[in-house]
């Protein structure tokens, strides 16, 4: 069973979860209410009551992450790890999607002037070489961006409940 973050507590007082805040090796965090007020620093542990928006901050940073919408229900207790971003996974993939472009250009571009290059002696080698450039600059640039598809990560808070 779930219980969301917005629901209403409980007519006996507010609905809590345990939750154990691990910080990330050589970073700095700290947990924040909804207007900015610093609740602790992590590593922490704290009773959060169900309903209440929490942000996770990184030192450094402006913008902060919000806690889960989701729960275990009331009573449970919650490892909560937080994990910042890195890199561009948007970029990466508008950089690839120029390096396929190029190494389809190219590649084509290659096939045709190489081809008549073979067979017209009268015909410039220039437009063969320049086309394989394009390609090789292509297939250069499509592998940088896979490369950094695989460095970047989108920022987001890990919550797994405890079984004790």
């Amino acid at each position: 069973m779930i219980a969301r973050l917005k629901a209403k507590p409980a007519a006996g007082g507010p609905e809590t979860v345990t939750a154990r805040f691990w910080l990330p090796k050589g970073e700095r965090w700290s947990l924040r209410r909804e207007d900015g007020t610093a609740v602790c620093e992590l590593p922490c542990n704290e009773r959060i009551e169900i309903g209440q928006p929490l942000t996770l901050q990184r030192s450094g940073d402006t913008t902060g992450l919000r806690m889960p919408d989701v729960l275990p229900p009331a009573g449970s207790v919650v490892d909560v790890r937080p994990r910042a971003g890195r890199g561009s996974p948007i970029g990466a993939l508008i950089v690839g999607a120029v390096g396929v472009n190029a190494l389809a250009f190219g590649g084509i571009l290659t096939l045709g002037f190489c081809r008549e290059s073979r067979n017209n002696a009268s015909y410039s080698p220039g437009g063969c070489t320049g086309s394989a450039v394009v390609a090789g600059a292509g297939a250069a640039t499509l592998i940088g961006a896979i490369a950094w598809g695989l460095y970047s990560r989108r920022p987001r808070v890990r919550v797994t409940p405890v079984t004790e």
